[in-house]
């Protein structure tokens, strides 16, 4: 099925214009429909020299898209007509499904938003907003977070049909914010993702971690290799969306938010991965200030980009030195020399634990004092 944002962007194309989309009550489109000429569809009104056609039927309302009557001619009226009208007919069930669908995934994101916004992060979802019948289940969320994109890309119909074959099952799509160049989605899917096949296993908790670890990165793939865009993905374990929608989303955000501060080339952010991280987080400025003068001797490295990185890949690896030089591509040699390096310039052994938490400390406040 072509995508409804692909066959306005054509439209547009083809007549050297913006369809401006606008919405209005079910009763305020069926007043103006009536009052058109008769000669034109039931799809088409005129109001005010504007035209108006039928774009998305929604549960109380349309949304149909405005050009200014004088801009078009008549062929190109019947054009637009024609082209939607031959749209709507080829996908009447689906096209119903998916307005009604993306209409409540607003309006839950709209209260989510509303809800957090005044502080809270336990308040129940009521039972007239959204999809909340739907949500009566133990789920798996996800947010997915798209920047540096158009206006079109990344659309409700698309991102639904690319999770549902992803994840091979039902998904709940929300759209928590949008602007022009940035999209926030809540991603929910069933439980049995997680849990499914794993009765026998006795490490169920870290089990549940790598699996989630590993369908966000297959997500991210299939996510950057559809649209163009910088995407970041954070996820959180199994929850219960009735009563905990509002902390698990404000965790996905503040888990985004972290990961971003602290590791600006990753894309994947994973609470559990970035606790020491939070902490560091949530310490006031002037005390990493005073942490940070203390340690003003090694803080120069700092600005080695080799360092940073043979460092970040260390910690990355638990401090294992061949799995390290594995990761950076490099001899073990060449490794155990840029450590032996670092020690005689700082006096710090990031191969013995206490060093390795002053230098791990030092390098998280760097860089949040950097992006700050």
């Amino acid at each position: 099925m072509v995508e409804m944002e692909t066959l306005k962007q054509k439209l547009e194309r083809i007549l050297g214009m913006t369809l401006r989309e606008k919405k209005m009550s079910q009763t305020k489109w069926n007043s103006l429909t009536t009052n058109t000429d008769k000669r034109h569809h039931w799809s088409e009104a005129q109001f005010n020299r504007k035209l108006y056609f039928l774009w998305k039927q929604l549960k109380d309302s349309v949304i149909a898209l405005e050009i200014d009557e004088d801009k078009v001619s008549e062929s190109e009226r019947k054009l637009i007509e024609l082209l939607l009208e031959t749209y709507r007919e080829a996908n009447e069930g689906l096209l119903q499904s998916n307005n009604e669908d993306e209409w409540l995934s607003k309006q839950l994101g709209a209260w989510l938003n509303d809800q957090l916004h005044q502080g809270y992060t336990s308040a129940v979802i009521p039972d007239h907003i959204g999809p909340a019948h739907k949500l009566h289940q133990k789920m798996v969320p996800f947010l997915l977070i798209c920047e540096n994109i158009q206006d079109t890309v990344v659309s409700y119909g698309g991102l639904n049909k690319l999770m549902t074959s992803y994840f091979g099952g039902d998904i709940q799509l929300i759209l928590l914010s949008e602007s022009k160049q940035r999209k926030e989605w809540l991603i929910l899917t069933e439980e049995h993702l997680i849990t499914g096949g794993q009765e026998d296993k006795e490490e169920g908790e870290e089990t549940e971690k790598e699996l989630l670890s590993a369908l966000c990165y297959g997500m991210y793939e299939v996510i950057a290799s559809e649209w163009p865009g910088t995407f970041h993905i954070s996820a959180a374990p199994v929850m219960d969306p009735i009563s905990s929608l509002l902390s698990t989303v404000s965790l996905l955000r503040e888990t985004a938010q972290l990961g971003r501060a602290f590791y600006v080339t990753e894309h994947i952010h994973l609470p559990w991965e970035l606790q020491l991280e939070r902490l560091i987080y949530s310490i006031p400025p002037e005390q990493r200030d005073r942490f940070i003068q203390e340690a003003e001797e090694y803080t120069g490295l700092y600005h080695d980009k080799e360092i940073i990185a043979t460092l970040d890949a260390f910690f990355k690896m638990d401090c294992n030195v061949s799995e390290t030089a594995k990761h950076l591509y490099i001899h073990r040699n060449t490794l155990i020399y840029r450590l032996d390096k670092f020690k005689q310039e700082t006096g710090l052994d990031v191969r013995s634990f206490k060093d390795a938490v002053a230098v791990k400390l030092m390098l998280l406040l760097y860089k949040l004092t950097k992006t700050s």
